[in-house]
C-alpha cells in the first residue's frame, strides 16, 4: 500500500494486463473497492465499510474467469494523487 492524500492506497495489476484491482482507504467507514480495465474504465466498484468492501474485493473472480465483471459501466476512475500503476 501507498500512503495518498489523506488516503491508504493498494493496487493488484492482474497478469495478463487490462485490469487493476484497487483499494483506497480514506477512514474506517469509508473504503472504496474498483476494478478497472485498460486504465481507468470502471467494471466493479464498492464504497462502505474496510470489512464490507475487503471481503467483497476478496471474493471477485479473476477476470479471466466466466463469473466475473467485464462490462464497462461508462464511468472513468482514477486513483487519488499521483498513483497509477506503470
Amino acid at each position: 500500500m501507498t500512503r495518498g492524500t489523506g488516503a491508504l492506497v493498494g493496487s493488484f495489476a492482474w497478469p495478463g494486463g487490462g485490469f487493476v484491482d484497487w483499494c483506497v482507504i480514506r477512514g474506517h467507514g469509508e473504503v472504496e473497492g474498483v476494478r478497472v480495465r485498460d486504465g481507468d474504465w470502471v467494471v466493479w466498484c464498492l464504497s462502505g465499510s474496510v470489512g464490507v468492501v475487503a471481503a467483497e474485493l476478496g471474493a471477485l473472480p479473476p477476470p479471466g474467469s466466466s463469473s466475473a465483471p467485464r462490462l464497462l459501466t461508462g464511468r472513468r476512475w482514477r486513483p487519488p494523487g499521483p498513483l497509477r500503476p506503470r
